[in-house]
This record gives C-alpha cells, structure tokens and sequence, in this order.
C-alpha cells in the first residue's frame, strides 16, 4: 500500500534560487539610494562610526534591510494561501514601504554596530519611500511581484 505524501502549502512561489537574486539585486539598488541619499542629505543620513567606515555602514546596513526585505516575502506568500488572496501590486508596494521604513527605523537603533543613523523618523520615511518604489521597479523588472 502506497502512502500519500502531503505537500504543504507553506511553499513561497519564488524559487530560492528568484529570491536569491531578488536579494543581491536589491542589496545592490538600496545601497546606491542610500549612497546618493548621503551625499545628497549628508545632514539626514549619518553613515559610519570611529571603527566603521561609511562604506562598510552601507553594506552592512543594506545587507540586514535586504534580510528584512526579501525575508517578507515567502512570509506573504504563506498568509495569501492562507486567507485565499492574491495581493494587488499596490498592496505589495504600501507592504514595502511599511517594511522598510520599520527596517530603517530598527537599523538606525543598531547605528553602532552598523553604521548607519538618521536624523529623524521622517527621514526613514522618505528613505522608505525612495527603497521601495526602487525595489518595485527591479522586482517588475525581474518578473517577480
């Protein structure tokens, strides 16, 4: 007698080989907005401590939002299968600004370990803004949603 294998359903639409790339692409664009953000804002956007370059604050502070920001997405795909719903581009858009800006919000509080501080809670909010409409136009380019 053959035994039925259950598949479960917590199983993210991207391929991890998609979110791999949707990773580095994003750590790549969102380190660029926060490098002309700095020089732009140098007052808003503090990069770097006395044993952290500006450089490393980038890469580091990028790499833990990129974390935060692809990790979210295997999680939505759980909760659409859950609640029968397919998120709307727009929905995914208003979910990545409320994501990222928490994500800036966390990291500046870690701004000795990671090198990047900002001056005010207003500014995680435009920097929120600018990642990810940046992050959708590289998601829509690279297929995904």
């Amino acid at each position: 007698m053959k035994k039925k294998v259950i598949v479960s359903q917590a199983v993210s639409h991207l391929s991890f080989v998609q979110l791999i790339k949707l990773f580095w692409v994003w750590f790549t664009a969102q380190s660029v907005v926060l490098f002309f953000g700095r020089m732009f804002f140098p007052g808003s956007i503090v990069l770097g401590t006395n044993l952290i370059s500006p450089l490393m604050a980038i890469l580091y502070s990028m790499f833990v939002l990129s974390l935060f920001s692809v990790g979210t997405i295997p999680l939505v795909e759980v909760f659409q299968d859950m609640k029968k719903k397919k998120l709307s581009t727009t929905e995914w858009m208003l979910l990545y600004i409320v994501v990222n800006t928490i994500g800036l919000l966390i990291i500046s509080r870690f701004a000795v370990s990671l090198g990047l501080g900002l001056s005010s809670w207003m500014v995680a909010v435009v920097l929120g803004i600018v990642i990810s409409v940046v992050q959708g136009f590289f998601a829509m380019r690279m297929g995904a949603e």
